[in-house]
């Protein structure tokens, strides 16, 4: 007898210890696979709102990315606080070099640019971009899980 179990002999296990009178027994339902997957040669889904919690989900990351314009957040910003990395993590602009969570959280770099000591205002992008996830709200979501980095999950929005 083999000493490893597999996820399906794992559920048929657990499975027995409840009686049950349908054919379908189980415990824990199956988790149903969500395809974020979608084709260059089609036109984009509707995305979701910006403000929708779904870290797994390309197109609610898309859709918090949009928010960012050059109008509203400045190009000039340091790479440690870039639209990239707020919008995974949750924040969306919601004025002018100031970002927002759905949690209700809110900050603003609207003075890093002023600032005329390059290596200052790098500095200080990096420390608020390490700080990014600690400013949502205590119950907020974004503070647990975040859009993954791997490069697979930016590669289906570039295609």
């Amino acid at each position: 007898m083999s000493k490893t179990y597999s996820r399906k002999r794992f559920r048929t296990q657990l499975d027995a210890l409840v009686p049950s009178t349908t054919k379908k027994r189980r415990i824990f339902p199956s988790t149903p696979t969500l395809q974020h997957y979608h084709p260059s040669t089609l036109p984009l889904p509707p995305l979701p709102s910006y403000t929708t919690y779904e870290p797994n989900n390309p197109l609610s990351y898309l859709a918090r990315l949009r928010t960012f314009h050059p109008s509203l957040y400045s190009p000039f910003l340091p790479h440690f606080i870039s639209p990239i990395k707020l919008a995974g993590n949750g924040w969306f602009c919601s004025s002018r070099d100031g970002v927002e969570c759905r949690c209700g959280a809110k900050w603003g770099v609207g003075g890093l640019i002023d600032i005329k000591d390059p290596r200052v205002r790098e500095e200080i992008g990096r420390r608020l971009g390490e700080g990014m996830v600690d400013r949502h709200m205590a119950g907020c979501g974004w503070r647990i899980l975040s859009c993954p980095g791997t490069s697979s999950f930016f590669l289906i929005l570039t295609m």
